[in-house]
């Protein structure tokens, strides 16, 4: 989990985690040069988890935008087979890391990505958000996706990252996308375009997500989002 001035969302998250099994062997949470209670929460996280482990804040590398740079940090120091990258505001639900592993082994890839369900509140959240999940379940052709390898079909919402630890080391992983704002599906095509299958599944099931809570935020999104989208 990267995380910079997470201290709203970190608690829930790393509480989500926790839950999962055993075969969630590490937890491993970057501070990405925070100036809140980030870090505190991920020690009191690791009081109660031996799990969970802190990852200090490193200099951030030349050439490099800060969340790439953070998960290169977290991959470095994890020690699994299999590497699954989490938001700050991610919440896995129960047994969700062994469904989404369970899920790349049966479909034989090396890279998933899950689409997560949105948490909505507020009335504007109820109003403007839906819409992004309709632009992906309506227009991304996820049929062609399954069947096809091309570069172009590569899918990936940063909220849930999942990739096998050996390729990850064999293409670089987040080095291919160092300076990408949108480095999650510029991922999802590299990976495709070294050669590797990689898929997007919709994961609202497994994972859930509280993107934004106010219109500001809701419209900040929407600008930033609506060009990659």
């Amino acid at each position: 989990i990267p995380a910079r001035n997470e201290e709203a969302h970190l608690g829930a998250a790393l509480d989500a985690v926790c839950a999962q099994p055993e075969s969630v062997r590490e937890i491993l949470v970057y501070d990405d040069h925070s100036a809140d209670r980030t870090a505190e929460i991920v020690r009191a996280a690791a009081a109660r988890d031996g799990r969970v482990l802190l990852i200090p804040p490193q200099p951030l590398a030349d050439g490099w935008d800060g969340k790439p740079f953070a998960c290169a940090q977290l991959a470095r120091e994890a020690q699994g087979e299999w590497l699954l990258f989490l938001d700050a505001d991610t919440r896995l639900q129960p047994g969700a890391a062994d469904r989404i592993v369970a899920d790349a082994t049966e479909r034989g890839v090396t890279f998933l990505s899950c689409w997560p369900g949105l948490e909505l509140g507020g009335f504007w959240e109820r109003v403007c958000m839906p819409m992004l999940n309709h632009v992906v379940f309506t227009l991304f052709p996820a049929p062609l996706s399954l069947k096809m390898r091309l570069p172009a079909l590569g899918l990936a919402h940063g909220a849930c990252l999942l990739m096998r630890r050996e390729e990850y080391a064999r293409t670089d992983g987040h080095a291919m996308v160092r300076r990408e704002l949108f480095e999650d599906t510029a991922l999802a095509r590299a990976w495709r375009a070294a050669g590797l299958r990689g898929l997007c599944l919709d994961g609202q099931d497994v994972v859930k997500v509280r993107m934004y809570s106010s219109l500001a935020a809701i419209w900040t999104g929407f600008q930033k989002n609506a060009y990659p989208a």
